[in-house]
């Protein structure tokens, strides 16, 4: 999915609106909301929204951990990239399983 320059500096503007939760009901602020979804409306298709709103599956994750970076420090967990890709066939069940139950959670 590409989308234009002009398209992400659009949403930066509407976005960039930090609303105050104490006036989170005016008039002005559901103004704004309405304008950032009908600008998202814009930006993403209905074939795109449909495809992202789709619950990750073994081999989106194969993927995804397939393609991140090497030689990069670890993150907050502790596990790099190299240790991801090694463990993966012995942690991909689980991790599986808790991202589609957060996926299904609301």
């Amino acid at each position: 999915m590409q989308i234009s320059k002009k398209k992400l500096e659009e949403a930066r503007v509407h976005l960039s609106i930090n609303p105050d939760p104490a006036t989170a009901r005016t008039c002005k602020n559901l103004e704004t909301q309405d304008r950032t979804l009908t600008l998202l409306d814009r930006l993403v298709s209905e074939e795109d929204n449909k495809r992202l709103a789709e619950v990750p599956g073994a081999e989106e994750l194969k993927e995804l951990v397939r393609d991140l970076p090497s030689d990069k420090s670890p993150g907050e967990d502790g596990l790099s990239a190299e240790v991801l890709r090694e463990l993966w066939d012995e942690i991909s069940p689980g991790c599986l399983q808790f991202i589609q139950e957060v996926w299904h959670s609301k």
